[in-house]
C-alpha cells in the first residue's frame, strides 16, 4: 500500500535535472519574486525557468502562470460572447467571516486564513455565493487575469467534453473504444469501453507515483515533452505513440479504479475521432466560449500538436468558479432573463453526482478510500455537502450543492504532487471555501491537507537485455533468445 512521504522536486546536484526528492519539512513559501527568477536583463543563469528545469522548487513558483512560455501551446478561444458576470457582494450580506477562521495547524496552534494561504503557497483563492465573489485574493504576482496551470483539473474539462459527445450520439457510453480509435487493437485498450475511461476503471498497468523517478507517470509525462527530456531518451514521441505501447493488463475492465492521466488522454483520442472535432476546439467551442469565460485558456501540446488534456491545461482563477459553478448549477450560466442552459442537464447532473464507493475506491491511495471517480472527476467521500475537482498544480474548485458558498483556490507547493485526506463520512463537511481545508474526525477541528501519498515503485524501469533501450510503456520487446518481459502486477 502507499506510504504517506513529504517529496520536493529539486535539482540534482549529480544530473543538474529536476528529480524527486524526499524531505523533512517544507522550505519557505517565499514567492517567486523573492527567489528573484527571471528578473534582470539578462536574467542570471541560476535564475532562468526553462523547460529543462520548470518543474524544481522554488522554479515551479514561477513556471505555472507562466506555462504557454515554456513550451508550445494552443489557444482555447473564449469565443466573441460576453463574460458570464462574476458581481461581487460584502461578506456581511451572506453571513460569512472568513478573516475569522480558526485554522487548526497540525501542530498544536492556529492559523488566521492568511497564515493559511500562506503556508500552503496559495497564488490565488476566491469565494463564490449564491454567483456572487465573497472574497478573491492573490499572491506570487498573480492577478485576475492571470492564467495558472490547472493539471489534473484538466481532465474533468475532457471528462465533460466526452460526456457532451455521449449526449450528441457521436459515441456511447458502452462503446467499445477501438470503434472509434482502430490503433488501440494491438494494446491493452483493447477490450475498453468508453465508460470505462470515463471513471478509469480501464484495467491497463499504469503506476502514478511521482515520487518515483522512473515510474509510468514520469516516463509518460517525457514522452508527451510535458517535463523536460533527457539528452538520451530512447522512449516514445508524443501523446499517442506512448499510447499505443501499453501492452500489458492488471485488471479486468469496469472492475476496479485506479488512477492513470494516460487513460484521460486515451478518452480524449477516442473523443475527438467521434466528433471530428480536435480537443481544443471542442473545449472552446463546447464549454469555454459557451460558458462565458472572461478570458481564453492555454493548453501544453506534445512534438505532434496533440493537446495534453489529461492535465496541460491554464486558466484565470475567475474562469475556473465559472466553470465549477455551472457544473453546479446544472449546466447553467447567467442570471435572470440572462440565464441559459450551456451543458446539458443530464451531463452537469451525471458527472457532479459522482459514484457509488466501493472497496478499493481510492485508486491506488489509501487515504481516498471511500472517494469516488466518476466521469473523470474525483470526489471525496460522501457527506461533506459539495463535490471537489482535485489536480496536481492543486486548482480546486469547490462546487456547492445548490445555491451554497463554493470556491476556487490555486495553490503551488513545492513538490507539484497530489496530496489527499481521507473524511471520516459520518463527519459532514460544509461546503466552506477551504478547498484546501478537511474536518479532523478525531478532534472535530479544521486542518490543512498537509500529507502525500506515495504510490509503491515498480521495477522495471529499462528493459531487461537492452542496456541503452529501448524503453517502452508497460511491455518490453523481447531480446533476441529471451522471452518477452513483462512487469510484475501491481501489488
Amino acid at each position: 500500500m502507499l506510504t504517506p512521504n513529504l517529496v520536493v522536486t529539486l535539482i540534482s546536484p549529480e544530473t543538474g535535472r529536476p528529480r524527486p526528492t524526499v524531505l523533512e519539512a517544507l522550505p519557505e513559501p517565499l514567492t517567486a519574486a523573492e527567489h528573484g527568477l527571471m528578473v534582470g536583463v539578462p536574467v542570471p543563469a541560476d535564475k532562468r525557468v526553462h523547460h529543462g528545469n520548470w518543474t524544481a522548487w522554488p522554479n515551479i513558483r514561477w513556471a505555472l502562470t507562466h506555462m504557454d512560455e515554456l513550451r508550445a501551446s494552443g489557444r482555447i478561444s473564449r469565443g466573441p460572447g460576453p463574460a458570464d458576470p462574476l458581481p461581487p457582494t460584502e461578506p456581511a450580506e451572506t453571513g460569512i467571516d472568513l478573516d475569522g477562521l480558526a485554522i487548526d495547524n497540525g501542530s498544536g496552534g492556529a492559523w488566521t486564513l492568511d497564515e493559511m494561504l500562506y503556508r500552503t503557497y496559495t497564488d490565488a483563492f476566491l469565494v463564490l455565493h449564491r454567483g456572487k465573489v465573497v472574497d478573491e485574493r492573490y499572491f506570487n504576482g498573480m492577478g485576475s487575469s492571470t492564467r495558472h496551470g490547472m493539471f489534473s483539473m484538466t481532465k474533468t474539462v475532457t471528462g465533460v467534453l466526452a460526456l457532451l459527445a455521449v449526449e450528441d450520439g457521436a459515441m456511447g457510453l458502452d462503446d467499445p473504444v477501438v470503434d472509434h480509435v482502430p490503433e488501440l487493437a494491438d494494446t491493452a485498450y483493447a477490450p475498453t469501453t468508453v465508460r470505462n475511461l470515463l471513471d478509469m476503471t480501464d484495467g491497463i498497468r499504469f503506476v502514478e507515483d511521482y515520487a518515483d523517478n522512473g515510474s509510468d507517470i514520469h516516463r509518460y509525462a517525457v514522452a508527451m515533452a510535458f517535463t523536460p527530456v533527457p539528452e538520451d531518451w530512447d522512449g516514445p514521441d508524443g501523446i499517442h505513440e506512448a499510447i499505443l505501447g501499453f501492452q500489458a493488463r492488471s485488471e479486468v475492465p469496469g472492475e476496479v479504479f485506479l488512477y492513470k492521466s494516460v487513460t484521460t488522454d486515451v478518452l480524449a483520442w477516442v473523443t475527438a475521432r467521434a466528433t471530428g472535432r480536435r480537443w481544443i476546439d471542442g473545449v472552446s467551442e463546447g464549454i469555454w466560449g459557451p460558458m462565458g469565460a472572461e478570458e481564453d485558456a492555454m493548453v501544453i501540446l506534445d512534438n505532434h500538436g496533440i493537446a495534453v488534456s489529461s492535465g496541460g491545461m491554464s486558466c484565470t482563477v475567475r474562469d475556473l468558479a465559472r466553470f465549477g459553478r455551472m457544473l453546479g448549477r446544472s449546466g447553467r450560466v447567467g442570471e435572470g432573463a440572462d440565464e441559459r442552459q450551456v451543458i446539458p442537464t443530464p451531463v452537469a447532473d451525471d458527472l457532479v453526482a459522482g459514484g457509488e464507493p466501493y472497496p478499493g475506491s481510492g485508486g491506488g491511495y489509501p487515504t481516498r478510500e471511500g472517494w469516488t471517480f466518476h466521469r473523470q472527476f474525483l470526489e471525496p467521500a460522501a457527506g461533506n455537502g459539495g463535490v471537489h475537482a482535485h489536480g496536481c498544480a492543486r486548482p480546486t474548485p469547490v462546487l456547492p450543492p445548490g445555491e451554497g458558498p463554493g470556491g476556487s483556490q490555486v495553490r503551488v507547493a513545492p513538490g507539484d504532487r497530489k496530496r489527499f485526506h481521507r473524511r471520516d463520512p459520518r463527519v459532514a463537511l460544509p461546503s466552506t471555501p477551504g478547498a484546501l481545508l478537511y474536518r479532523d474526525a478525531g478532534s472535530g477541528g479544521i486542518r490543512p491537507r498537509t500529507r502525500l501519498c506515495r504510490l509503491p515503485r515498480w521495477p522495471a524501469r529499462r528493459c531487461p537485455g537492452w542496456p541503452s533501450g529501448p524503453r517502452r510503456m508497460g511491455r518490453c520487446p523481447a531480446p533476441p533468445g529471451r522471452p518477452t518481459f513483462r512487469p510484475p502486477a501491481c501489488p
